[in-house]
């Protein structure tokens, strides 16, 4: 496990951001990456429409249109098909067909049809935030505790809480999260019945559907609060503490392991001899000077395992009967395969980890000693 947190550490402490640090001003470092992010989004979104041209349109008509109703004539099933063709392009060149999907979806539609009987860009924003209030809850869990534990094993090397540490860390590390996902459901909810699975409980799924309950995040566990009625807000966040600490526990120990053996980098250096000769005491050398170093490959390593998190995320998601994006996932695979969800989806996906490694590259600038935010030029 060791080297598997060696290997981690390394490749962050020799990552493309610290060469870019070094050697770019933050302009300069900010536009490289939109301008890549933007590359790889037109590659990624071209060769997923290039795997579907590679169905004939009739088959692709096919897969929007649906089963044929018993009602219709052979002809007027052929006549739909060749109208699906026409309105979507299927049977125009590649690159006629992506300047049509790409021009779809600055419209707000994706151009590939309904599931559920709505069209997938609705259907996909209303479950966008079911996704998203669980994955910053597991965020919110980990990256604290483990920053924070992780730091305090470091500097307590060998001692008592960092033997503690390393132990629970081997031990996030051993179970599967969608294993914990079950323990956690017959303990804490079969036997004690101290939290529930899925979003919403009854009573309280009532109360959203009044006319007067207004949804400003979209997420019921800040709604309830801001609608006076906190027992919503209350029910949503204790179903959320269950998906969210066994989703989020696994990367809390590989987050641990990577702060502490940064910090025990850190605390070897000249500058910390330094501080303790100022008379600093041990939590100001810590906090003030130790971890402010040692928190840099965290940060990175963060980033990495929350875009890690988003194949767990959906696995939890249907463990606890939570119906956010992998019920839309599962439910477009199901034949006859909806194509406008699944490029939906994998467009979702992207943005959503490009947001991610952009958020942390700025938090990254903003925390390390290599960069002036004074000039904006690297030291």
């Amino acid at each position: 496990m060791e080297t598997r947190i060696s290997k981690l550490q390394k490749n962050i402490n020799n990552s493309e951001i610290e060469a870019d640090i070094k050697k770019t001003s933050i302009p300069l470092f900010l536009i490289k990456r939109i301008l890549s992010g933007i590359l790889s989004l037109v590659i990624i979104t071209f060769l997923i429409n290039s795997i579907t041209f590679l169905s004939p349109p009739r088959e692709r008509a096919l897969l929007i249109f649906g089963s044929p109703p018993m009602y219709l004539s052979e002809t007027e099933v052929e006549t739909s098909l060749t109208q699906i063709i026409e309105d979507y392009g299927f049977d125009k060149p590649l690159f006629e067909q992506y300047k049509i999907w790409v021009v779809g979806v600055f419209s707000g539609n994706l151009g590939l049809g309904n599931i559920f009987g709505e069209e997938v860009i609705v259907i996909i924003k209303s479950r966008i935030p079911i996704t998203l209030e669980l994955l910053i809850y597991s965020i919110l869990f980990y990256i604290p505790i483990g920053i924070l534990f992780g730091a305090i094993s470091g500097w307590r090397e060998n001692k008592p809480i960092d033997i503690i540490s390393r132990f629970t860390s081997y031990v996030s590390f051993s179970i599967p999260p969608f294993i914990l996902s079950i323990i956690f459901i017959s303990i804490f909810y079969v036997t004690l019945g101290w939290f529930m699975p899925g979003r919403i409980g009854i009573s309280e799924g009532m109360l959203i559907r009044e006319e007067t309950f207004v949804h400003y995040t979209r997420f019921l566990s800040i709604d309830g609060f801001l609608n006076n009625k906190p027992e919503v807000s209350i029910d949503a966040i204790r179903r959320l503490v269950m998906p969210a600490v066994a989703l989020s526990f696994s990367f809390l120990g590989t987050l641990l392991l990577v702060t502490r053996k940064s910090m025990i980098a850190e605390i070897k250096k000249d500058y910390i001899t330094s501080a303790y000769a100022r008379g600093l005491t041990n939590t100001k050398v810590l906090f003030n000077h130790a971890l402010k170093n040692a928190i840099l490959p965290s940060i990175t390593a963060s980033s990495l395992m929350i875009t890690s998190m988003l194949t767990e995320l959906y696995i939890i998601e249907r463990v606890f009967n939570r119906h956010g994006l992998s019920e839309l996932m599962f439910m477009s695979m199901i034949p006859p395969v909806n194509i406008g969800v699944a490029l939906g989806f994998a467009l979702y996906n992207f943005l959503f980890v490009y947001l991610v490694m952009f958020i942390f590259d700025i938090l990254t600038i903003l925390i390390s000693p290599n960069f002036s935010l004074i000039n904006g030029e690297s030291k």
